[in-house]
């Protein structure tokens, strides 16, 4: 009897150990996969826009036309919520580039944006790929919010770098074994990334 209990005890400490151990990788798996799936998302709108124009110098000034790149900001924002809403439906049919096939596939999968196999958190390469597999699910997005940045600043010698950002903030609920977690995610995006010649002047036109 003595050993029975013994032998059940010590079962149940190594079930409680490798399941303490499964939730607290899946933590941290779940957190890289899910930022890697918000910048998929944001670079597959993004990417289709063209920046042309924002930008422009002469001798004497620089003008940044921040009102045209508020404008782009808001077309990707706006798609990025249609793709997010798309893949929830599981709708989602773009295949242009490998960005938009990346997330068809998900899309195709149920919304399956990450599989890990159980082996994997032993840490052992040998037992990587064995044992069945936690899914990782996108749910929903509950909100996004976002903002334009703009960066103005000396680069080398005799040269500025003007660059232009969209920041992203992604709220969104993902399933992680079996339990619904929310997660919120900041993704900055160049909108511009330009090296101009010349200092800083003492005034440009925005």
């Amino acid at each position: 009897m003595k050993k029975l209990l013994f032998c059940f005890v010590l079962v149940f400490l190594c079930f409680f150990s490798f399941s303490f151990l499964i939730a607290s990788k899946t933590d941290d798996i779940a957190e890289y996969e899910i930022k890697r799936f918000c910048q998929l998302v944001v670079n597959a709108t993004a990417s289709n826009y063209t920046m042309e124009g924002i930008v422009s110098s002469n001798e004497d000034t620089i003008s940044i036309d921040m009102l045209q790149a508020s404008n782009i900001a808001s077309q990707i924002v706006s798609e990025m919520e249609e793709v997010f809403f798309l893949i929830e439906d599981g709708t989602y049919q773009k295949n242009d580039n490998l960005y938009q096939s990346r997330l068809k596939e998900m899309n195709d999968q149920g919304g399956v944006i990450a599989t890990i196999p159980l082996g994997s958190f032993l840490d052992n390469a040998f037992f990587m790929n064995i044992g069945p597999s936690i899914h990782l699910k996108y749910i929903t997005m509950t909100y996004l919010t976002s903002e334009v940045i703009k960066e103005v600043e000396s680069y080398g010698i005799n040269h500025m770098m003007i660059v232009i950002i969209l920041k992203v903030t992604i709220h969104l609920k993902v399933a992680t074994l079996s339990i619904m977690d929310e997660f919120t995610k900041v993704i900055e995006y160049p909108l511009v990334m330009e090296i101009i010649q010349g200092e800083i002047p003492q005034w440009y036109q925005n």
